[in-house]
This record gives C-alpha cells, structure tokens and sequence, in this order.
C-alpha cells in the first residue's frame, strides 16, 4: 500500500475524498473563566486523592461523562488527526518486507507480508484532515470504480466539493494509530480489501 509505485496510487487515488484543502484543528475545549482584577480564581472540583479508610467508607463516585466536541468534519466523513513519516519509502520508514512479489507487468513490487514494527528515520508530522467514512462512492458496501484516472478521480471528489486526499492522508488514515502496513493487519489480504481481482 505505502509507496508501491505509479499503478498502485492511481488504484488508491479514487479510495476516498477528501476534505477542502484548509487545515483543520480538532475543536478545543473551553478554557474555564478567568478570574477578574480583585476576585477570587473559579473553584475547581478536585478528586479525593486519599484512599478510603475502610471497604465500607468507599463509596461508589459515578464520574462525569467527559462532554462530547462536534466533529469538523461533515457527517458522511471522520476527522483522522495521526502522526504521519513523511518518507514512505519502506527503507526510510522502518518497514520489512518478509514475502515479496514481482508484478513484471505494472513493473512493481508487492508486498504480501511485514514484520510487525515501524520506525520513522525522519521528524514525524502531525496531519488533520477530513476523509471519507467509506470508499467512494461514500456508501457502505458501494462498489468503488475502477480504472479511473487521477484526473477522473478529481473531478469526481470536486463535484462533490471535496478534493482528493494526499497520499500522506490516504497513508495515514490506513495505517491507524497502530502504525500498521495494512489496515486490517500485517499481511495483504484479498478477504479484506478489494485487490488482485480481474477488471
């Protein structure tokens, strides 16, 4: 998936859209008031930080549900906020292939397997951006298109006032917070994606 050549991102190109080109930023939370020249700060509850003397001294505490913050993202699309190497090339990135395969026609290689583990031999970069919930057409179980240029591709994504998503986003959103190869796990599998099978 990461860097496996021209054929292998044109496939990718059409997966999803993304958002609009702007950053994005995670809503903050409020800051809490602050106080005025001559009042009091705001009080803070504080949890109890000594322990019950007895069994029977404790007391079940039901905490507050930390409040939910909207997503900056429309509702046909999740918000991904991952760290992301920048150099996707398996060497820079610290993956290691254990099951190689030569694609003569398309003129690449294809990984079917990686050891577990990833290293970045770069400074990470923190991406935010807005992708869809599901591959394009953005329908759960649709059928994605195939055979679609990069050009299609785009214009598909702006007639929907979206764009196409960045390699670095499509990379990031797959690999999850786990940092792995695939998104479903370490070895490439035509039981979870759609790939190796004939137009």
């Amino acid at each position: 998936m990461k860097g496996s050549g021209v054929v292998a991102l044109v496939g990718t190109l059409l997966a999803a859209c993304g958002g609009g080109a702007e950053a994005l930023s995670a809503p903050e939370r409020p800051a809490p008031p602050l106080a005025r020249a001559g009042e009091r700060e705001p009080s803070v509850r504080v949890a109890a930080t000594r322990p019950p003397a007895s069994p029977e001294d404790a007391q079940e505490v039901e905490a507050e549900p930390e409040p939910t913050l909207p997503s900056p993202c429309p509702e046909d699309m999740v918000f991904v906020d991952a760290m992301h190497c920048p150099d996707a090339r398996y060497a820079k990135v610290g993956l290691r292939c254990t099951k190689k395969e030569r694609n003569k026609p398309n003129n690449l290689t294809i990984c079917h397997a990686f050891d577990p583990g990833q290293s970045c031999s770069t400074t990470l970069r923190r991406q935010r951006f807005c992708m869809d919930r599901y591959e394009y057409p953005n329908v759960e179980g649709g059928h994605p298109p195939v055979q679609v240029s990069a050009f299609d591709a785009a214009a598909m994504c702006g007639e929907r006032g979206k764009r196409l998503c960045w390699e670095s986003e499509w990379v990031s959103a797959c690999e999850g917070p786990a940092k792995l190869p695939f998104p479903y796990g370490q070895e490439r599998s035509k039981k979870h994606c759609n790939i190796d099978n004939p137009w």
